[in-house]
Order: structure tokens, then sequence, then C-alpha cells
């Protein structure tokens, strides 16, 4: 179910992204329609369709989606991506961010959600492939051979276009009008008996127009349409684009057909559109043909066009051209993704945590938001080198005060990657310079190897003479690990304790000792602070 989620997610932020293209061409379409070739608004529809299809952006500094924030979906984390570099990479392809969720991972929403999508997609996704199999079916045992005028106007127009005639007519009453079929082996198809409605001339416009549908390989741009509205059925507006888009194929074949008449040929275009207006019954819009007539209203809008139709000169091809790259620079950019994983990922101790290293420089502490759970930013400890047997601490101090003859929890939600020795949690109450009045440090139960999110936690009583609460995060050997959403709350004498190291307290003779150094340095803290890790470090 995960992966269906993490698929969800994906599709749903280019959806938004295709939305917000899709929302750019309709308000410039109306403006541009009739001063551009049609050809071009086509392929913007086609660029839309890409743009769904495809949920990778180039990598920009800028991209006109950073004025949009980013959605944000309901569910704790998605997937089990390991590496944090890889899971900001793939949030800055798709443009999403994720809402702090419960403990179990994916939130009952997001799975709901990721639910419906999944079966919507499925269900017409069968169904668009059933129609082309019944529809295949139906033209084997129903189709033949057109007769010879119509083949040899085919040949003819195959020689106006300078085009080998690959293309076989064929005789079926499985059409209401004429209409191309099939991507591999296309085939153009005729209602029986009507090419004996129409002349001559007639009969090759209609043949041109069809002819063009496949010389522009419109029923491949059309293919591509529906299967992006397949994968992203849940937004209305990839819906709106696809009808539009085939109202806009048409007309783009009509402007190819009428560029390859004479001005006396264009209004017999016209007047033979009115004639299959008049004498063919709207078809049924198939997802699997496309044909010269679309229904009554697209050929009244194309008669329209028709008569008004002025060739384009070189000046609107090249403005069509700009607006063209335009949109697909629009449509194809996207935030950086080192941009994005820098604002990611801090790597300096956030604020009000310390540091501690055997070896300082063998590991990288931060704060890494590509790796959100209870709380949207996490902490990492990281070991620079692969294998190394030094360990790392990033600790805190606050006053006992607020605890004293309490039992409390220190609690944090911890995920491995390769830890190769383990990590953990560790809780230390110091009387002034006396270490371990009660301590714990997990070395019985540390998290190892690769795994997620887990709750760790350690339970100590506070003595009364207590002074200080040392806490904070280990790790020992390689790998990475992450901490996400740590807290110490008071709890019942009914939570069993953890100590380990009540009845061996021991000085702290080191001169660099953690308690001297904080208590000296000023007035300690009553409670944890920062525990969200989004103060920075202090300069």
């Amino acid at each position: 179910m995960k992966l269906v989620v993490e698929m969800f997610t994906v599709v749903l932020a280019a959806s938004w992204h295709a939305g917000l293209l899709i929302v750019l061409f309709l308000a410039i379409r109306p403006l541009v329609r009739n001063r551009i070739p049609a050809q071009v608004l086509y392929v913007g529809w086609i660029v839309v369709a890409l743009r769904l299809l495809i949920p990778f952006g180039i990598p920009a500094v800028w991209s006109p989606y950073n004025l949009v924030k980013s959605i944000r979906l309901p569910a704790a984390e998605v997937g089990s991506v390991s590496a944090p570099v890889a899971s900001a990479r793939a949030r800055g392809i798709a443009g999403f961010e994720f809402a702090a969720g419960n403990e179990n991972g994916t939130s009952v929403l997001a799975r709901r959600c990721a639910l419906v999508w999944i079966v919507g997609a499925t269900g017409l996704l069968a169904a668009r492939v059933g129609v082309e199999w019944i529809f295949r079916r139906r033209l084997r045992r129903s189709s033949r051979p057109a007769d010879e005028r119509v083949q040899a106007m085919v040949r003819r127009c195959a020689l106006e276009l300078g085009v080998v005639p690959r293309l076989a007519a064929i005789m079926t009453n499985e059409v209401a009008a004429p209409a191309l079929f099939g991507l591999g082996r296309s085939r153009l198809l005729f209602p029986v008996g009507f090419a004996g409605k129409l002349t001559d001339e007639e009969l090759r416009l209609v043949v041109l127009h069809e002819m063009g549908h496949w010389r522009r390989r419109d029923l491949l741009a059309q293919t591509l349409l529906h299967y992006a509205l397949i994968l992203h059925w849940l937004n209305p507006l990839a819906w709106l684009a696809v009808w539009l888009a085939r109202h806009d194929c048409e007309i783009a074949c009509d402007e190819f057909v009428l560029r390859r008449c004479t001005p006396e040929a264009s209004g017999k275009y016209g007047a033979t559109l009115i004639r299959l207006l008049e004498t063919v019954r709207p078809p049924v819009l198939s997802p699997v043909t496309l044909g010269i007539f679309e229904g009554k209203q697209s050929m009244k809008q194309r008669i329209r066009m028709v008569a008004v139709y002025r060739a384009a000169t070189r000046f609107r091809t090249l403005a069509g051209s700009v607006l063209l790259a335009a949109l697909v620079l629009v449509g194809a950019t996207h935030e950086s993704w080192a941009r994005e994983i820098a604002t990611a990922i801090t790597r300096a101790v956030p604020g009000g945590w310390r540091k501690t290293c055997r070896f300082d420089s063998v590991y990288e502490v931060g704060v890494d938001r590509t790796q959100p759970h209870r709380q949207p930013a996490s902490a990492y400890m990281k070991a620079i080198t692969a294998k190394t047997e030094s360990f790392c601490t990033m600790t805190q101090v606050c006053s006992a005060e607020a605890y004293r003859g309490k039992r409390v929890r220190f609690s944090s939600w911890v995920k491995t990657e390769q830890a190769s020795r383990g990590a953990g949690l560790y809780l230390r109450i110091n009387h002034g310079d006396i270490h371990g009045l009660q301590f714990d440090d997990m070395r019985d139960r540390l998290i190892g190897g690769t795994t997620g999110w887990t709750l760790c936690t350690i339970v100590l009583d506070v003595p009364v003479e207590a002074d200080t609460l040392h806490y904070g995060f280990t790790v020992t050997g390689g790998g990475r690990v992450w901490f996400n959403d740590p807290r110490i709350e008071i709890v019942g004498l009914d939570v069993p304790s953890t100590n380990l190291e009540s009845e061996h307290p021991s000085l702290c003779t080191n001169p660099d000792c953690l308690t001297r150094i904080l208590v000296n340095s000023g007035p300690l803290p009553k409670a944890p602070v920062n525990i969200g890790f989004s103060a920075p470090a202090p300069l």
C-alpha cells in the first residue's frame, strides 16, 4: 500500500504542476487563437500531456512554480527511502511535502485517497483497453476494403502530400463518419455508402483531412492525452484539457488542408463541412478513433474558422513559435534540486544542542527536513568515514529543578541507515560533579543496521539532590541516524525504570566536564529547548 501512496503523491504533485500550466494556457488561448497558427495551439496541449505524464522537471535556479507553495499531504512518511538526499530529490521533482502523520507511517486519509485514485485509474485504463479490443474485433467482422473510387482518391491524396500511400481504406458500419484508426497499422474508415453522397472534390477534401491526421501523428498525440487523463483523472483541468485538445486538433487539421487548397477550394472545404453537418449523424466520440466529424457544435466553430481563414505569415509563425517555446519552458522547468536539498538539510548543530565526538572530523551533525515523522525536521548524525570505531553524541543540559523527586521518560523516534554498531538515546542525572545518580545509554538495546522509525525510551528517577539532566543522542561506528520528536515527560511510578548505574555514581574529574562547562557558562534552561530542531546554531 505504501508504494501506491508513493505513486499517488508523485502523480498528485505532477497534476498540480500541469494544472498551473493548463490555467496559463487557457488564459492566453482566447487572445492568440486567431493570431497564430492553430498547430501551435495544438502542440501546446501536447506539452501539457507530456507534463502530466513525466513528473520530472529541468532543474533551474528559478521556476514559475516557486510562486506557488507546495502541496501538503496528510502522510507521515511515504515508502522507505533510505537516502535522505534521494528523498529530497524526489520531493524536488514532485514539488510536495508531507504533513506530520501518525507513528504507524502513512495516514488513513492518504491511504484512502490513494486507493480511490488507483481504483479509478485502473478502471479507466481497463475501459480504454476494452473499448479498443472490442472495436478491433467488431471491425474485423464487419469491414471490407473500400471501393476503387475511394482507393484511387487515397492514392491521389498521398501523391499530393508526397507520402507513400500505406493507409488501407475500409468500409464499415462501425463508424458514423470518416475516421482514422490504429497507431501502428493505421486504417481509414468510411461508413458504408458514405462516398456515394459526395462529389469527387468533396471526397478529396475529406480524405485529405483524414490523411492530415495520419501525416501529423494526431492519433498518437490523442493517445498520449488520453493516458495522461487516465493517470490524472482526479484533476478536472485534465478533463478540460483533453476535450479542448481534441477540438484544437481538428482545427489544426483543417488548417493543414486549407494550406494545400487554392482560395476557391477553401470555400469548397467549408461547404464540405456544412454538407457533412447536414448529412452525417453525429458520431459517438471514441478515444480510439479520430475523425473529421466530432460533433455539431464543434463543426459550427470550425466552419466559422474556415470562413475567416488566412494563411500564416512569417510573423505569425514566429510569434507562435516564441509562445510555444515559452510554454515549453514554463512546463519543463523546476526549482533546482541542489537548491531544495541545500535548504532542506542544514549541516550545522541545531541551536541549544552540543556536538561531542571522539574525533570531531569523523561525524557530521545537522538538521534534515527530508526525513519528517512526528515533526517536520529531524536531527541527524552521519559518519563521514564509512568504517569507523569512533562515537559521537549530540547533547543538551537542563536544570533538574522541575523534575526533582519524580520519574521522567526521555523518548525520541529513531531511524537508522547502515548503522554498523548502533545508535540510541542517553539520559544522565547529575549532582554537581557527580556523574550518574541515574543513568541509561541504551547499551543493551541499541538500534543497528537499517530500520524505519522506531520509538526509543529511557525512564529514570530524579533524586531530590539532582542538579542537572543530561540527555541526547549517540551513534557508534559508521552509518547514518535520524532523531525526531524528542521529549522529556513526567510519568507515574508504574512505568518501569531503565536505570543502569544508580549504585555506581562517579566524579567528573575531566577538566572538560560537560556539567561544569555548561553550568558555569550561565543559567541553565528549566526544560529542553529547540526539541523541534528549528532554531539555527548560534553564530
